[in-house]
């Protein structure tokens, strides 16, 4: 197969040799580099949203508001113990 590769490659002529190298042989590569990267850009944003989504999932106030009511509950449990301030 080698040999008869070398003996054709001489006979073809500058655009063949441009579109078997570039076209079906290098674009392939190109192409499959390029989509590689966006899905990895893809994968890094989508587990960065989430991570984003589940930090602010809640606003300060609600966080606030149920701060208070479990200090409020602490406060009752200690006070029925018997401390006072």
């Amino acid at each position: 197969m080698d040999e008869k590769l070398q003996e054709k490659y001489p006979l073809l002529p500058i655009d063949e040799i441009k579109q078997l190298l570039v076209e079906e042989k290098w674009f392939a590569s190109i192409y499959d580099g390029i989509n590689r990267i966006h899905s990895a850009v893809s994968h890094r944003l989508s587990r960065r949203l989430a991570e984003l989504m589940e930090r602010y999932e809640f606003t300060l106030q609600e966080c606030q508001d149920e701060v208070a009511g479990y200090e409020a509950k602490v406060k009752s449990h200690l006070e029925r113990m018997g401390f006072l301030w």
